[in-house]
């Protein structure tokens, strides 16, 4: 009887360790369904505050291991995610599927795990501005243009077709300098998605300064061929390009009038667009470094009316002038002595700021009187805005690098919002300033 006893109660102490084992590995386990709220998240991303230049933003933190975390933006669960398990702590992001309005907006966490709620993250604002300064030129635009990658355009300033040149007043900056023989050809920066222009040209080949220039802005680079330095350092840069004489970009150009000859090569802001979407560049902006802008000054205390700066780079034809207009505040551009026109838009071609920057004299490379312009290292120049003429230098590290304009007192540059046109001027060359 005593052994019955004793056996059952053997069995009984059996079952009550096994059930207590088992308790105790599913109490140690993560998949144990305890009724305890995980803790709150950690909103990291926006911070507080911050200035958002996205309809879109996104949203991310720190949380604990598998936990799903609910986000809250204007007081309303916008959607969830799940942690991405780290080795002590998860993380998380989230992009709100449905674009956000400008204005202020409040965003917090809530971490859940089985049904089982943390209490909030800290409530973090952040603003989505209605307007943003465009980084290429300073204007003030609608922050949903501001998306939008540069792209450079090689154009062509030999005087007989000079009126079929078409696209030059939509750019932001546009670079002169001397290409060969004598003759000056354009650098055109345009802000690609937002360009209006139904015709930019006559599009040339590149040299390699002009690429340079061009990779300053991480733009593309749109042109028909090039020097051989050309074409290389377009690679060596590791730049995006869209040649006319490649079969896989050629069709964003066109051939308009056959008595151009090869003077007629044309782009448009159509295909410029298109060619953004096919190189996944659409919606999307590159980190190069703005220039700083400023407000222009109020019209009494602008420079004299119809000061000029004339730039002589040579031969007559290609002598680059700039006329001041005191009550609109910009300067007037004249080339070969006639007044130089958009095809487009039949208006006279002008400025809100002309940089002339001096360079070591040019050093012709061969026969067709191909050259090489440095463009790195630092020198001398001048800027013209609000009708005064004003000393400054430069400064480029790299090919790649920015070129930056400082005052004499070492502080950069600063803009007027609008066009800049950059006058690269070899030492050797006139320029003629009349205050």
């Amino acid at each position: 009887m005593n052994s019955e006893k004793s056996n059952k109660y053997k069995i009984f102490r059996i079952i009550i360790l096994t059930a207590c084992s088992v308790f105790s590995f599913f109490l140690l386990s993560d998949n144990f369904a305890l009724a305890v709220a995980p803790k709150a998240p950690v909103v990291l991303a926006p911070k507080i505050n911050e200035r958002i230049l996205t309809f879109s933003p996104t949203i991310a933190g720190v949380a604990e291991n598998n936990t799903k975390i609910l986000i809250v933006i204007d007081d309303k669960i916008v959607g969830s995610v799940k942690t991405k398990n780290g080795k002590k702590t998860g993380s998380f992001k989230f992009k709100p599927k449905k674009s956000l309005k400008t204005g202020k907006h409040t965003v917090y966490a809530v971490a859940e795990r089985r049904k089982e709620r943390s209490i909030s993250s800290a409530k973090v604002s952040f603003n989505i501005p209605k307007d943003v300064v465009r980084s290429l030129d300073g204007a003030i635009i609608p922050l949903e243009k501001y998306r939008s990658w540069p792209v450079g355009v090689m154009i062509e300033n030999l005087s007989q077709v000079r009126y079929s040149q078409g696209g030059l007043s939509k750019a932001s900056v546009v670079y002169e300098t001397l290409a060969e023989g004598g003759a000056t050809r354009f650098l055109a920066i345009f802000d690609g998605e937002n360009i209006k222009a139904d015709k930019i040209m006559p599009v040339r080949s590149v040299r390699p300064y002009y690429a340079q220039w061009a990779r300053e802005y991480g733009a593309v680079l749109m042109h028909a061929g090039g020097s051989p330095d050309g074409v290389w350092e377009i690679r060596r840069l590791l730049m995006t390009d869209a040649d006319y004489l490649r079969s896989k970009t050629a069709k964003y150009f066109w051939r308009t009038d056959r008595s151009l000859s090869v003077h007629n090569l044309a782009t448009s802001d159509k295909k410029i667009k298109q060619m953004l979407v096919d190189f996944s560049l659409g919606d999307r902006i590159p980190n190069f470094q703005s220039w700083k802008f400023k407000k222009e000054a109020v019209e009494n205390k602008r420079g004299k009316d119809k000061s000029s700066v004339l730039i002589k780079f040579g031969a007559k034809a290609f002598d680059a002038e700039y006329k001041y207009d005191k009550a609109k505040n910009i300067y007037l551009r004249w080339n070969g002595g006639q007044i130089q026109k958009d095809a487009n838009t039949k208006k006279q071609l002008f400025a809100k700021n002309v940089v002339i920057q001096y360079v070591p004299k040019e050093k012709v490379l061969d026969r067709k009187g191909r050259l090489e312009i440095k463009t790195t290292g630092s020198g001398k120049g001048m800027i013209m805005q609000d009708g005064k003429f004003i000393n400054i230098s430069w400064k480029k590290k790299a090919p790649s690098g920015r070129t930056v304009f400082y005052y004499p007192n070492k502080k950069e540059v600063e803009f007027n919002r609008g066009a800049t046109w950059v006058e690269v001027v070899p030492v050797g060359k006139t320029v003629v300033i009349k205050k």
